[in-house]
């Protein structure tokens, strides 16, 4: 085990992070895994490897049946009690002399790497944030994770702290490597030699080339189509995404990011001065910046909560975000449009006839048919926030004609605890609604393909 190497893979999504990790893994010393999650989850390692931490580890990308590990999270986790473990166990397959992984998450997270392994090998890959952002916006038409908010604004914070982290690691004496997607792609061989020297291994003839590769560990989606190609080659230019952004500003920053690399590799002999980003690309950066902040305590809450409980999350995303996918592709807009217009009509017809029974009536005549059917249709018609928000004007409106009837009988403790209870009730059932129109629209979706 002493003899074994770290290797650890880092770069912004989209920017060739999987096509580093291929070839590499070509090489006959070289077995990283691909996307684990092991170490990004920012928690120290007594929190980090509690009892369930394979189990919760597994449920957020199955790294163990695609890496051909035992697929129980418990019988995986009697095999392996740290994430050190698994590498080696994974690399002694080919008899690897390096260890480590592939993920675009450990690039803000680089001297946290180091602190737990110290010594290890670090590769980094850049990018033109402008080309990034095309493909994600490409990925995005097919995957959930791409086409989410503030991908532009995650582009540009992270790739400018991963770049400003290296700078310090070298600054303390690190010994890490940064290079970008043109040199991999467009002048392989010479990159991959780079690679191999740092690395203090034989050159490679098989890393130029991706033919024969093992891409079991990567997961199957539209978006790696080119790296299953077996081919390596320059991505051509497109220019059809909108970029949220100048180009200048784009080219400023790039340009600038291009310096602090040449100066981390030795091609220059001074650090460029640091130099405040553009206006428009600064508050990109501040909003990337918030969005990490977000992001880490959602990964500390997931590693952390039941992993059942996080299977049954995702597995509900992914129903429903599969579901409204199919039903903007076969149900024209004009009748969404017509058919939700109808829906907020009849809720808020719905609200009203329940509030008068309510002031007029009491308990003698109960509206909770007129107030349940509110969640139900909000989650039928839309999903989402509009469950919550609906569910919250018929709880209120509720609580309200009750406290005119009863007042002043009704203190304050009672009306919030009404307003609370109700309301939690009716999102249940409002989800209860979307799940089942995700159901029948997934099955329909099956029926129109057929």
């Amino acid at each position: 085990e002493e003899e074994k190497k770290f290797l650890f893979v880092g770069g912004c999504f989209r920017s060739g992070t999987s096509l580093l990790y291929a070839c590499l893994n070509q090489h006959p010393k070289i077995s990283i895994l691909y996307e684990a999650s092991l170490l990004d989850s920012y928690l120290p390692d007594k929190l980090f490897l509690h009892s369930r931490w394979m189990d919760n580890a597994n449920a957020w990308g199955k790294f163990l049946s695609r890496h051909g590990l035992p697929h129980h999270p418990y019988r995986a986790q009697e095999m392996f009690s740290t994430p050190k473990d698994i590498y080696l166990h994974y690399g002694a397959r080919k008899n690897a002399e390096y260890v480590g992984e592939k993920n675009p998450s450990y690039m803000v997270v680089l001297p946290q790497l180091l602190e737990k392994f110290p010594g290890a090998k670090i590769i980094t890959i850049s990018r033109d944030p402008a080309a990034i952002y095309r493909s994600v916006v490409r990925a995005g038409k097919e995957n959930a994770f791409f086409g989410r908010r503030g991908m532009m604004e995650r582009v540009l914070y992270f790739q400018k702290k991963m770049l400003a982290d290296l700078v310090e690691l070298k600054k303390r004496g690190a010994d890490v490597l940064s290079i970008t997607y043109d040199e991999l792609s467009g002048d392989t061989e010479n990159t991959v030699g780079l690679i191999c020297d740092y690395l203090g291994m034989p050159y490679e003839p098989a890393m130029c080339s991706l033919e024969g590769a093992d891409l079991t560990a990567v997961y199957t989606a539209e978006h790696h189509i080119k790296l299953r190609s077996g081919k390596i080659e320059p991505t051509v230019a497109r220019e059809e995404e909108k970029i949220p952004v100048s180009q200048e500003s784009l080219r400023e920053v790039w340009g600038h990011w291009q310096e602090t690399i040449g100066w981390l590799r030795g091609k220059r002999e001074t650090l460029p001065e640091s130099k405040k980003s553009p206006p428009d690309i600064e508050e990109l950066e501040n909003r990337g910046k918030v969005l990490h902040f977000w992001e880490r305590w959602k990964r500390r809450i997931y590693h952390l909560a039941p992993a059942d409980a996080i299977r049954v999350f995702r597995s509900a995303k992914m129903l429903m975000r599969t579901a409204a996918a199919a039903e903007a592709e076969y149900i024209p807009v004009e009748k969404r449009r017509r058919n939700q217009v109808l829906a907020s009509v009849l809720c808020l017809f719905l609200c009203a006839a329940g509030g008068v029974l309510t002031v007029f009536y009491g308990g003698r005549i109960s509206p909770l048919a007129f107030f349940f059917l509110v969640p139900l249709i909000a989650g039928w018609s839309w999903g989402g926030s509009r469950i919550f928000w609906f569910s919250l004007f018929a709880a209120f409106v509720w609580t309200l004609g009750q406290f005119f009837y009863f007042y002043p009988k009704m203190g304050a403790g009672i009306v919030v605890w009404n307003l609370f209870s109700r309301g939690l009730v009716f999102c249940v059932f409002g989800v209860f609604a979307w799940h089942l129109k995700s159901v029948l629209l997934e099955h329909m979706k099956n029926q129109w393909k057929d």
